[in-house]
């Protein structure tokens, strides 16, 4: 089966992360028989708008011009947000009419740790842009995906009050 004949799926890493973090489920999902391909993206420096129509772009160099059915994102933490900005846009839904999206603990709600350090010049020279896009009421704003996708969130926690990471509760 060659690749154009494969369901494609692009992957998204979190904030201050790179591709490179999501190539061992793209080899995974390449062995499973799909066409997987880790995409990257500035977390510093541009919007979820920003990302998205840079990932558009880079999916439209990637896909060429075979038909796409179906598109898979497999995203982790902020990716997940790009994602749903990358859903947002007419554009992409008009030209792949149906996608899944599996979510990777994704901050739907906004990053808690990203509301409480708002005002830390630290955490905004840290992040950059991204500071502003993690914050509850900016993630509030972003549209749900679209009912041409079929959407699969996944998040953890421990079961008590103390949680995985001592600063964020339960």
């Amino acid at each position: 089966m060659s690749d154009r004949d494969r369901m494609p799926v692009a992957l998204l890493h979190g904030a201050l992360r790179h591709s490179l973090g999501m190539q061992p489920s793209a080899r995974a999902l390449i062995r499973a028989g799909f066409d997987a391909k880790a995409f990257g993206y500035a977390t510093r420096r541009h919007d979820l708008e920003g990302h998205a129509e840079r990932l558009e772009a880079a999916l439209r160099e990637w896909l060429g011009d075979r038909e796409v059915p179906m598109l898979g994102l497999l995203t982790h933490s902020m990716g997940g947000l790009v994602a749903r900005a990358l859903l947002a846009r007419p554009s992409l839904v008009a030209w792949i009419p149906r996608q899944r999206l599996v979510m990777l603990a994704p901050p739907n709600r906004g990053a808690y740790l990203a509301a409480r350090r708002r005002d830390s010049i630290w955490f905004r020279g840290l992040y950059g842009r991204s500071a502003a896009e993690l914050q509850p009421e900016r993630v509030a704003r972003l549209p749900p995906p679209p009912p041409s996708c079929e959407t699969l969130i996944l998040v953890g926690g421990t079961g008590d009050a103390r949680g995985y990471n001592p600063r964020i509760p339960g």
